[in-house]
């Protein structure tokens, strides 16, 4: 996703591309205090294991400006019973083309993958 974000960031202008900053860390190893007004978990929360998921709120927490915005898209209240597979509009990217999104049950959370 990282890459996705490079790429999009790279087609600002560059006053706007100034006012953002990327880390290529997760966000509890970036140690960052303080430094943003709002923070954007989406689609994101349900692929984390456990243990990334724990260490993720205070990460937040102590990230955000006192008054800060979070803005989460909760996980599906009900795991899907079986294997799901969504087709999305096909796009030709070189040789390539297509894309689909699978979810399936985990031991303890969804499982997302591309493709």
């Amino acid at each position: 996703m990282r890459s996705s974000l490079m790429t999009r960031l790279a087609a600002l202008p560059g006053d706007r591309r100034a006012r953002v900053t990327v880390h290529p860390h997760t966000l509890d190893e970036a140690a960052l205090h303080g430094v943003s007004d709002v923070a954007i978990c989406h689609n994101a929360v349900a692929c984390m294991n456990p243990t990334t998921r724990r260490a993720l709120w205070p990460a937040l927490a102590a990230a955000l400006v006192p008054g800060g915005v979070l803005l989460v898209r909760l996980p599906p209240a009900v795991v899907p019973p079986r294997r799901i597979k969504r087709l999305l509009p096909t796009r030709r990217v070189g040789q390539h083309a297509g894309i689909g999104i699978r979810r399936a049950a985990g031991a303890n959370r969804p499982q997302c993958t591309g493709r």
